[in-house]
């Protein structure tokens, strides 16, 4: 199966109406590891199967689409960390990145399966300005990673890609809170994302040893109401969720 996780950071906010969010580094750093560990599905970093991209432009989220195009992914994870709202007028949600706005259906690429997070704030905003993308180009950022246990990271590998593929042509979507809400950072990262890796490697799943987004979803949904209930977690699954981790515990794979 050929994919790609791509990470994105936005911490730099809009026009001076947000703060800058200095743990979204984190985020990057915590998605990085999550997914780089065998429970989070063995993607590797040094054969271009993670991207991170800092502080992007509305140039970059083009260049993606492009290498999306090109390439033609099996199944695309996108993470999406930084300033967003709502838009009163068009009833759409927009993310802030580098002093532009862009709406969310700019992150959802032309790929046969997709699972997106987005831990961003959904307060409703009237008339937000919705850039279009120019036709320059920027580099992405890519970084390289420590294999480990290569033979069981494989096995792990198989099992998480077996499970995308067995599913319909699809794509969800989870939001770190509802609209008219604001996405807490905690300062080692956005709460939602914390809760939602966390819930990933906490669920144990004996029969299949897969870990779907609908049940990862809930945890992390709890948590985080738990935590901050002013912070309503929301989602839009299918009826066979995907796969967001693989159950260390479970010997079928290993």
């Amino acid at each position: 199966m050929k994919r790609i996780a791509i990470i994105i950071s936005a911490p730099g906010g809009y026009d001076r109406r947000t703060e800058r969010f200095e743990g979204i580094e984190n985020d990057v750093d915590n998605w990085k590891n999550f997914l780089s560990s065998n429970i989070g599905g063995a993607w590797e970093e040094d054969e271009e199967e993670i991207i991170v991209i800092n502080d992007p432009t509305p140039d970059d989220i083009r260049c993606l689409h492009i290498l999306v195009q090109t390439e033609g992914y099996d199944f695309i994870f996108l993470t999406f960390s930084g300033h967003g709202g709502h838009d009163n007028t068009t009833k759409r949600n927009a993310y802030y990145i580098n002093n532009k706005v862009i709406p969310e259906n700019d992150l959802i690429f032309n790929c046969k399966r997709q699972l997106t997070v987005f831990d961003a704030c959904r307060e409703s905003v009237d008339n937000i300005f919705l850039e279009c993308f120019s036709e320059e180009s920027t580099t992405m950022i890519k970084s390289s990673a420590l294999l480990r246990e290569t033979n069981i990271r494989q096995k792990y590998k198989k099992a998480y890609n077996d499970a995308i593929l067995r599913l319909p042509n699809m794509e969800e979507r989870l939001y770190s809170c509802s609209i008219g809400e604001t996405a807490a950072d905690i300062g080692t990262g956005g709460l939602f994302t914390l809760n939602l890796i966390n819930a990933v490697k906490t669920i144990s799943n004996s029969q299949t040893g897969i870990i779907t987004t609908n049940r990862a979803f809930m945890k992390a949904k709890e948590d985080t109401i738990n935590t901050r209930r002013l912070q309503n977690p929301r989602c839009t699954l299918s009826r066979t969720p995907f796969p967001i981790g693989i159950s260390l515990s479970l010997g079928i794979y290993l």
